[in-house]
């Protein structure tokens, strides 16, 4: 567990009797000791976000863990937008850092967002920023269709970027 623990003693401290009564004096109160677990912190985006192309309406889109997270990452969302709307959610495990979607919308922006485990005590923890993938590297833009005189032959001619 990459938290913490501290153990925190409270006290009071009393104002003096403005009074003569006897017995009522100023001075430190009892101790309260509690023990405190620290919040998960530091950055909780994933980096190095990369999307590809495999053929029309299927994309393997991979990232890594935050960097700098002080906590635990206990999953990922893969979010698919289109026109800022969330058109599909996939939830990922927090050992994987890449997952290939299908059936995608015309014009898709995929985010990816880390959700924060909270320490022990259910204290912290949360969503990320979402962070746009953009298109890194592609193997297949389109399909180009060609007719001949009497046979349709749909040839799949990928484009190389």
């Amino acid at each position: 567990m990459p938290f913490k623990w501290h153990l925190i003693e409270v006290r009071t401290r009393n104002k003096p009797a403005t009074t003569d009564i006897q017995g009522i004096s100023g001075g430190l109160g009892e101790a309260v000791t509690t023990k405190v677990e620290t919040w998960p912190g530091g950055v909780f985006e994933p980096t190095t976000g990369k999307l590809e192309v495999l053929s029309p309406g299927m994309v393997k889109v991979t990232w890594s863990a935050p960097q700098g997270l002080y906590g635990i990452v206990q999953e990922y969302y893969v979010l698919v937008k289109e026109n800022d709307k969330v058109e599909r959610k996939e939830t990922v495990p927090p050992t994987t850092t890449s997952i290939t979607l299908t059936a995608l919308p015309a014009n898709y922006k995929i985010y990816v967002q880390a959700k924060i485990a909270p320490n022990s005590q259910g204290m912290g923890g949360g969503l990320s920023r979402e962070v746009l993938i953009e298109e890194t590297t592609g193997t297949c833009k389109f399909f180009q269709i060609y007719l001949f005189p009497s046979l349709l032959y749909y040839m799949l001619r990928p484009l190389i970027v």
